[in-house]
């Protein structure tokens, strides 16, 4: 693990809970603001849990596998089923394949390797304990009886409530061949019980469906500033595709909805560039109405900027969309913005192709506007076409969940544009 280790595990998990209260060579006793009966545990139970945690052979960000065990973050998308009180009706084995199935809370080893993950973000604290009202977790440890819990107790009760697929194997298996089982696995729930049930990929994303989007442009440090009215008019239209990309359970729905608002302008901005086009070729000098060459090349101008279709002339979608990024977009802005919340970010953009699509590198240092309209227009309009198009001979193609991870990576790009577009075509109050 990247931030856990054996000298630290203990006491980053005492500062999460709570306060020490009592400890000796082995018993720690930790008093926690979220409930009132002490949380109890030993340095060798900590310790053991870690220990097995070197058998980990792979870690994402909501899953983790050993060669004999799997476990990834599962969500209830339509709860048709009661899912949090049916786990048991899920426990399934395989006898002849000697595969154990069953869907549970986190185990103690998962959530040592979430706690990692999180570590990689400066709030992790506040994130965790922002994700329930204190009064319903106190509630809830009410429920539990005796004076005393366990740390795993109370953790998987209060910051690690997460419902996860747990897959054991007396085979040793590669991770694709657990993937291949998670599926027929969630697929058979699905047939037969109406639920869907959707494997997590990306911890930013879980965070973000509970109301705490950890990349937020308003850290947690400067949440209480003061919120001011609003002073422009936004095009409503946009505003809907925004929120529901915002509000989007799916990264499929969320892309889509987020190049809705970018797609808005490009019948304006074609038009706008199909005009200007043909004004300065017919105003040029050596232009004549008479000769048939003038008007051929005239003819193939048109052509070269646009396509015919069912409706008639349409343009070029791949030029509309670098011609409305070159209208709206400041890149330097852009940069800006996207150093404020990921530092990483457009160092990814400049060396990581989108794996699905093959979606081409950014270089947003690049001094060149018009080279990086166009590549920011062609690793979108890529991407785009690998989401909508789901031929099986197509290279290039989205697979959803599969490809979900890659995907959500290119969401920060998508909703900054997005929102200098809003930003930028909006009216002073």
């Amino acid at each position: 693990m990247k931030n856990l280790n054996e000298e630290n595990v203990v006491s980053v998990l005492c500062n999460l809970v709570g306060n020490i209260i009592y400890e000796n060579n082995n018993l720690i006793q930790v008093k926690s603001e979220y409930t009132d009966k002490i949380i109890s545990f030993s340095n060798i139970e900590i310790l053991k849990v870690y220990e097995e945690c070197a058998s980990i052979i792979h870690t994402d960000e909501l899953s983790f596998a050993t060669k004999n065990v799997y476990e990834i973050v599962i969500k209830d998308v339509n709860s048709n089923l009661g899912f949090r009180n049916s786990k048991e009706l899920f426990s399934v084995e395989d006898i002849e394949n000697r595969i154990n199935y069953k869907i549970d809370f986190s185990s103690f080893e998962f959530i040592l390797v979430q706690l990692d993950r999180l570590m990689d973000y400066k709030d992790y604290e506040k994130i965790l304990s922002l994700q329930l009202p204190r009064m319903f977790l106190r509630r809830r440890f009410e429920e539990i009886e005796g004076d005393e819990i366990g740390i795993y107790d109370f953790l998987k009760n209060s910051f690690f409530r997460n419902q996860t697929i747990q897959i054991k194997s007396e085979k040793e298996r590669s991770i694709n061949e657990f993937n291949e089982l998670v599926s027929s696995y969630v697929f058979q729930i699905s047939y037969n019980y109406n639920t869907v049930l959707v494997p997590q990929k990306n911890i930013q994303d879980l965070f973000k469906r509970r109301g705490i989007l950890i990349r937020q442009r308003n850290i947690f440090s400067e949440i209480e500033k003061e919120f001011d009215p609003p002073r422009r008019k936004y095009i409503s239209e946009l505003i809907s595709y925004y929120q529901m990309a915002m509000a989007s359970e799916s990264p499929y729905l969320e892309f889509i909805s987020y190049y809705h608002v970018i797609e808005y302008f490009f019948d304006t901005v074609f038009n706008d560039e199909l005009v200007n086009k043909i004004r300065e070729k017919i105003t040029m000098p050596t232009f004549s109405y008479k000769r048939k060459k003038d008007l051929l090349d005239l003819v193939k101008l048109v052509l070269k900027l646009s396509s015919i279709g069912n409706d008639g002339m349409v343009h070029n979608e791949l030029n509309a969309l670098t011609l409305t990024l070159k209208k709206y977009i400041d890149i330097t802005d852009l940069r800006k913005e996207i150093e404020n919340q990921d530092k990483n970010y457009i160092n990814y953009l400049k060396t990581k192709k989108v794996l699905f699509s093959n979606g081409n590198t950014v270089n947003l240092d690049n001094n060149d506007f018009n080279c990086v309209c166009k590549e920011l227009a062609n690793r979108i309009y890529i991407t785009r076409n690998a989401l909508i198009h789901s031929k099986e001979l197509e290279n290039s193609k989205y697979q959803p969940f599969h490809d979900d991870k890659v995907l959500l990576k290119e969401m920060l790009l998508l909703r900054l544009i997005a929102e200098q577009l809003i930003i930028r075509t909006s009216q002073v109050l």
